[in-house]
């Protein structure tokens, strides 16, 4: 049976008790489609803590017309991703004219060599590249299709160094581990 990648990764999100961030993330995202291109190009939301998203804007003025509208880009939000996703907008001039975190995030990893990552000397088999590809094939869009490979390439990658260097693999999945005999994911969710 065949499976979507974003429901397999949707529901592991949720395991993990990760889909409240990742739904309060996507507000960064929607960001624009939320104000309009016309004031997306006055602000920029820049990150979320909590349910707080945070939005720098080109200066005072726009902070405050802004303010005026935040009760509307909430419901919005909150309409579009879940009801209490989100429960303020904070507006700041402070960072505008700073790149965002998450896209020198970004920008680092789309540059990140293999020897940054410390596997530059595992090589993996045509038959393991070609599993990776062919799971990421399904993935409609090209930049995040990309992006899911170069992470499964250098966790397979990582995955095979750290086997052939400590030989260690956790008890119940069989993950190569350095320095414990269950992983982290099996640790928090121990076999009935």
């Amino acid at each position: 049976m065949v499976h979507k990648f974003g429901d397999i990764a949707s529901e592991q999100m949720k395991n993990l008790g990760y889909d409240t961030a990742v739904k309060a993330w996507s507000a960064v995202w929607l960001w624009k489609g939320i104000v309009g291109d016309n004031l997306a190009s006055v602000s920029r939301a820049d990150r979320v803590r909590g349910q707080v998203l945070y939005v720098s804007v080109k200066n005072s003025s726009w902070a405050h017309h802004l303010s005026l509208m935040k009760k509307q880009f909430i419901d919005k939000i909150n309409s579009t991703l879940g009801e209490g996703v989100l429960t303020d907008i904070k507006f700041s001039v402070l960072r505008y004219s700073q790149e965002p975190s998450y896209k020198e995030g970004l920008s680092r990893w789309d540059g990140e060599s293999d020897e940054d990552k410390g596997v530059s000397d595992v090589e993996l088999s045509d038959d393991v590249i070609d599993r990776i590809r062919e799971t990421a094939s399904v993935i409609p869009d090209g930049r995040l299709r990309t992006l899911f490979e170069k992470t499964q390439l250098a966790d397979r990658k990582r995955k095979e160094r750290v086997a052939r260097r400590s030989g260690s693999t956790c008890q119940i999945c069989g993950v190569p581990l350095e320095d414990s005999n269950l992983c982290p994911v099996c640790a928090n969710n121990p076999a009935p």
